[in-house]
């Protein structure tokens, strides 16, 4: 099984941009180059300077490819392995990144193989757990309802259970897919309260029903769960997806006891 790792983020999940962590903000992205600014925005440099970062490249992307299966057949012992993409990352010392699909006892993963272009040597990511804000714990699986909300619990609570008549008390921190944040209500005197049937984004009362107080979950919803087409100038873009790491401090109404039901019930 390939170890799982918390070392880099997800900036752009969905659109399959995957940058490095914190320690440098200015190359975030592998699938475009990007020199040192003071913003996000993408700069690159003049081909002259590509040619001389990418003069070090003797393994072809055919090899690296070749070695990134064979690492993920023989080493990890995956038979059935897929290449979803492979590119030459031309940041700091250059490598090969090439992402890959596995499926092994019915269930199917996704993983970026760093590929060294001297020491051949690979290291891997498995995809899911870059997503931003609060590392996924191993073992977890990310689920889905019916409206693309996607949820997993980070850790799961014993108290009262969120229902569709509730009114739950939360604290949450939310993102974007590239990290930025967004809203934090750790930082208020008062975390926000709602009734689940009338919450401030529907994705947020969807994924929520289920939940014990004391829960905290991870919730991933789509533009059209969340902010919808337009966003919120100056806030979040159009169309955008947006993370929400919630914890659940109370819930005020429609209690219920027993085994809990399926979010979005």
């Amino acid at each position: 099984m390939l170890s799982k790792t918390t070392t880099l983020g997800i900036p752009c999940l969905f659109l399959g941009l995957f940058g490095l962590q914190q320690s440098d903000p200015f190359q975030r992205h592998l699938k475009a180059f990007k020199v040192a600014c003071n913003d996000d925005a993408t700069l690159r440099p003049a081909d002259e300077e590509l040619w001389k970062r990418a003069q070090s490249v003797e393994l072809s992307m055919h090899e690296a490819i070749d070695i990134a299966v064979k690492y993920a057949k023989e080493d990890q012992h995956y038979e059935d392995v897929r290449v979803l993409s492979a590119e030459l990352a031309l940041i700091g010392k250059p490598f090969y990144s090439v992402e890959i699909l596995t499926r092994k006892d019915g269930i199917a993963r996704r993983w970026e193989l760093h590929v060294g272009l001297t020491s051949k040597k690979v290291k891997f990511w498995l995809i899911q757990n870059r997503l931003p804000g609060t590392p996924i714990p191993e073992g977890k699986e990310l689920q889905s309802l019916p409206s693309g909300v996607v949820w997993v619990d980070i850790r799961e609570g014993d108290g009262a259970i969120v229902d569709a008549n509730s009114t739950v008390v939360i604290h949450y921190v939310t993102t974007l897919l590239n990290g930025n944040l967004v809203f934090d209500t750790y930082n208020h005197a008062f975390p926000e309260e709602f009734a689940i049937q009338n919450p401030p984004i529907p994705g947020l009362g969807q994924g929520l029903v289920g939940a014990r107080v004391g829960t905290k979950r991870k919730l991933i919803l789509p533009y059209s769960s969340a902010f919808g087409a337009e966003g919120l100038p100056g806030r979040i873009p159009r169309n955008a997806t947006v993370i929400y790491d919630v914890e659940i401090k109370n819930v005020r109404k429609g209690e219920v006891q027993g085994p809990a039901p399926a979010p979005g019930g």
